[in-house]
């Protein structure tokens, strides 16, 4: 028994480490969203036209998709941001798409892109 008590302790350690909170407050994505969203460039840009602000704020979440490693919404947002907002938008987005690419392989980056 103490050696099964044992491995459960380190199978939780390890599904704690591998499934992190969307929003928990070590995360490196909350801490840029929350001080990126009250930033004087942020605020200067808000009052901007609607295509460059919409833009940004899409920007902003894609980035923090991103940095929480959920590709599929980072994928999302920065389309919309192409699409709708501001379409040089997308070159912005090139980085993370190399990034999604290495990390998570051709074929299911792909399926985020369709999707």
């Amino acid at each position: 028994p103490p050696l099964s008590s044992n491995n459960e302790d380190k199978k939780k350690a390890e599904d704690k480490d591998s499934n992190p909170e969307p929003f928990a407050l070590w995360s490196f994505g909350f801490w840029l969203t929350l001080f990126m969203a009250v930033s004087p460039g942020m605020f200067n840009a808000s009052t901007a036209y609607l295509p460059q602000t919409f833009t940004m704020l899409s920007l902003l979440l894609s980035f923090d998709a991103w940095l929480r490693a959920s590709h599929g919404m980072a994928v999302f947002w920065m389309g919309t941001a192409a699409l709708i907002g501001w379409p040089f938008a997308v070159l912005i987005g090139v980085p993370m798409g190399l990034h999604i690419l290495y990390k998570s392989g051709v074929l299911r980056a792909a399926r985020w892109g369709i999707v």
